[in-house]
């Protein structure tokens, strides 16, 4: 697509416009050039725009203040959606409001949760001095009346905490939810290997035998959140640099999709899955980030 072809596509064809934010508007805490004026002069023509990401290990209020500091200035709350709201509204009308959850997740996670009257324990360190004592692990407490087991990115990720979500999801009545699977990010060194979310929730499937609830994209579970919202697929396209969130997320529920190449996946990505016949991963275009759909 020409830059001239891009413009016209994304500021004419849409009424809504979904963003992912790592990989397609910054890395890490580096802005990428041009996407602050696309997002911006967006908002400003009165078009609906959503920034909505898999990274769930920031509060809204923190999101915000980010984005602000980067430049999008025009954006609000209103504009951004995190698996981490959706897994807390999804906890809420699940009832999870009397009984604790297990979280294996951030501190923002933690507030994020208890802002929607979701109570949660297993934040933070969690450590054995003898791992090799099958004795000092059998004397984790494994509390009663736990609802559900939540899992995301966490910095503190041990054997104990594996142990624990393990006993308490042997119990098919606790329910089994991650914010999202994706099994790296993009940090500010594009050749530094990320390790995410989808890491730690790997390893507890391993364990359990189970397959979660899944909060982000490309999850049915996001989709019907941003719904509440009225957006109408048909006017409505989903911008990504991820094949297998993003542009599954968009292809899978009826939204045109753009993949960038300012983060994970890449031409030779998109070929493959061609080639292996997968049209949920193929964009309906490419460009090589969002600053294609500036005015040439």
């Amino acid at each position: 697509m020409t830059p001239q072809q891009a413009h016209s596509v994304l500021m004419n064809k849409y009424s809504t416009y979904i963003f992912d934010a790592d990989g397609v508007l910054w890395r890490g805490q580096n802005v990428i050039p041009g996407t602050t004026t696309v997002v911006n002069a967006l908002i400003e023509a009165g078009k609906q725009v959503f920034i909505l990401t898999n990274n769930s290990t920031r509060h809204i209020d923190d999101l915000v203040s980010k984005v602000h500091a980067l430049g999008f200035t025009k954006v609000t709350a209103s504009n951004v959606v995190s698996s981490g709201m959706v897994a807390a509204d999804y906890c809420k009308s699940r009832g999870y409001t009397d009984d604790p959850i297990y979280l294996i997740g951030t501190p923002a996670l933690e507030s994020t949760l208890e802002a929607a009257g979701v109570r949660s324990f297993g934040c933070g360190p969690d450590l054995v001095a003898n791992y090799a004592n099958e004795m000092t692990l059998a004397e984790a407490e494994i509390r009663p009346n736990v609802r559900a087991v939540v899992v995301s990115f966490d910095a503190h990720f041990s054997y104990p905490k594996i142990y624990k979500a393990a006993n308490y999801l042997k119990n098919p009545d606790v329910e089994f939810i991650v914010t999202n699977e994706d099994s790296t990010f993009p940090g500010d060194n594009p050749t530094i290997v990320c390790p995410g979310s989808g890491v730690f929730a790997a390893a507890i499937r391993k364990v359990t035998g189970r397959v979660p609830k899944v909060m982000g994209k490309p999850s049915e579970a996001m989709f019907k959140y941003i719904q509440k919202f009225n957006i109408d697929p048909k006017k409505t396209v989903m911008i990504g640099d991820r094949l297998d969130t993003d542009i599954a997320f968009g292809n899978s529920h009826g939204l045109d999709t753009i993949l960038t190449l300012t983060g994970v996946s890449t031409t030779a990505d998109v070929e493959d899955a061609k080639q292996k016949n997968f049209p949920l991963l193929i964009p309906s275009f490419i460009v090589d980030s969002v600053a294609s759909f500036l005015n040439a």
